[in-house]
């Protein structure tokens, strides 16, 4: 296809869709995939022109958002319980790695993972084990996820 009629609504969604696999990331590939894909000869600048007239990282921002309250409406109570605990350990996991472990911290991702084995293992929140029990847990799943041992 030559240059002229390459921006239209269509080569543009598509452009767009390509760009949305990849996350927004990794521009040259989006652009790799996106020629191989549909025929087109796009360069560099106008995909960049592309994405900054479509809003495509707001727009990515506003589809995803969409999608994660669609996935969360079949969810019991548990399950959106376990999503929004695995979301805070993933919080803490990027605060352990750019930052000094401190105990506050340690405390409260100890009782996150906690709670996470509880609900993997279909234990209610209200039901308690032994205190040692659950340190073997936290203990296992620390060495197995991160390599940490005590």
């Amino acid at each position: 296809m030559g240059r002229k009629g390459m921006g239209t609504p269509e080569n543009k969604e598509r452009a767009f869709e390509v760009y949305r696999e990849f996350g927004g990331r990794n521009i040259p590939k989006v652009l790799e995939e996106i020629n191989k894909r549909h025929g087109l000869s796009l360069t560099t600048p106008t995909l960049y022109a592309w994405k900054n007239e479509g809003g495509w990282d707001g727009r990515m921002e506003r589809a995803d958002a969409t999608r994660a309250e669609l996935d969360e409406e079949g969810l019991s109570f548990e399950q959106k319980m376990f999503k929004a605990l695995l979301e805070r350990k993933r919080a803490y996991d990027r605060y352990f790695r750019e930052k000094p472990i401190d105990n506050q911290a340690q405390y409260a991702y100890n009782s996150l993972v906690e709670s996470l084995i509880k609900l993997s293992k279909g234990i209610k929140p209200e039901e308690t084990k032994d205190p040692a029990q659950s340190r073997a847990e936290i203990e296992e799943v620390l060495a197995a996820e991160y390599g940490l041992k005590r």
